[in-house]
């Protein structure tokens, strides 16, 4: 009788493989997990190795273009396993530090995947429609929508990417300070003016995993990271404040989070995160 049980594969990424059914209809969510995560406000999911991050978003990600409750869920994941940290640190050019440009440089390019889910969701209503057409126009035309995160952080460290304003506009074409901070500063405020408006009748998710992947212990690597957690939780927050249905997951090791700089990591602890009982 034992031998017709499927107890699993020992990852998530081999179980996506052989028995992705598994995942989906197989989840056990006795943390009451997934409801947390699409109704409130957790965002960080922080374990041990071996708890289960990594398949609360495979599910997720499986469960992409099914209806929960009323709506429709559209999930898009990222995997920072070998994610260009030397590229990203490229991105805004000048002597700031990284203190500084880091949340900058994430928040450009996390408003990228939101501007791009939201593209393939034909329920949205926006009162900015036309700069949101814009933005996904521009954004495809220079090849940014629909690369992957790696692509377009080696596509924009590069000195001949440049984005324009005023009227949101990419080239390929050489011109001093347009990789400035401040720059970059104007091109995030545009954007996240053109997304506040957006409303849809289903719920999005952008899953970043692949964070317990890190190769050495450099400085700029732990500082990105600490930068991308403060920055989501931020942006979550203006989400959620503005009602749009948006959400950014992060999954992430306890050990490695510990390491991480940064004077906030308590209170986004205490608030944020989720600890899957292994």
């Amino acid at each position: 009788m034992l031998q017709n049980i499927e107890f699993g594969e020992i990852s998530a990424e081999v179980e996506v493989e052989i028995n992705p059914k598994l995942i989906t209809c197989g989840f056990y969510d006795y943390q009451n997990i997934i409801n947390r995560i699409l109704n409130e406000h957790h965002f960080l999911i922080l374990g041990n190795k071996g708890t289960g991050k990594s398949i609360i978003g495979e599910h997720f990600r499986l469960s992409s273009g099914k209806q929960h409750d009323d709506s429709y869920l559209f999930c898009k994941t990222i995997n920072l396993a070998q994610f260009p940290y030397k590229s990203f640190n490229k991105i805004i050019s000048g002597i700031s530090e990284p203190e500084t440009k880091f949340p900058t440089t994430w928040k450009w390019l996390l408003f990228i995947y939101i501007i791009r889910s939201f593209d393939e969701d034909k329920g949205i209503k926006s009162n900015c429609e036309a700069d949101f057409h814009n933005a996904v126009d521009t954004f495809k035309r220079i090849g940014v929508i629909p690369a992957e995160l790696n692509k377009i952080a080696i596509l924009a460290s590069k000195k001949n990417f440049k984005l324009k304003l005023p009227y949101f506009e990419a080239t390929l074409e050489e011109e001093k300070n347009l990789g400035s901070e401040l720059h970059y500063l104007h091109i995030v405020d545009y954007l996240e003016k053109t997304i506040i408006p957006i409303s849809s009748p289903n719920k999005h998710l952008l899953i970043i995993d692949g964070l317990d992947d890190i190769l050495s212990s450099r400085d700029i690597q732990y500082q990105s990271l600490a930068a991308l957690i403060s920055e989501s939780q931020q942006i979550n927050r203006l989400l959620r404040e503005n009602n749009v249905p948006f959400k950014i997951i992060i999954l992430c090791r306890k050990d490695l989070y510990k390491r991480l700089p940064g004077t906030n990591k308590n209170k986004i602890t205490g608030t944020f995160s989720i600890t899957p009982m292994s």
